[in-house]
């Protein structure tokens, strides 16, 4: 019984880390067709974030990000990328 309890407890957890995903990638979605930017869903301090690629490209040049890290390398870690 308690495993069963365990089971959906995960479920219902992964789904609503799911949803969450959703909407985080139909807001980036709205926000390039309001701007025309390109967005990105980053996981940062453990938490799913829409950053702009601008925002992004300043992250990397004052040092936000480790350095050495390019803006390349943060659209191949992106959770999600909207189109252009």
């Amino acid at each position: 019984a308690l495993k069963g309890i365990i089971t959906s407890f995960k479920a219902r957890l992964k789904a609503r880390k799911e949803l969450k995903l959703i909407k985080l990638i139909e807001k980036a979605e709205m926000l390039r067709v309001m701007t025309g930017y390109r967005y990105y869903i980053l996981k940062i301090k453990g938490k799913n974030k829409i950053v702009s690629k601008q925002t992004a490209k300043r992250w990397c040049k004052d040092g936000t990000f480790r350095k050495g890290t390019t803006i390349e390398m943060i659209e191949k870690i992106a959770i999600y990328k909207t189109r252009l």
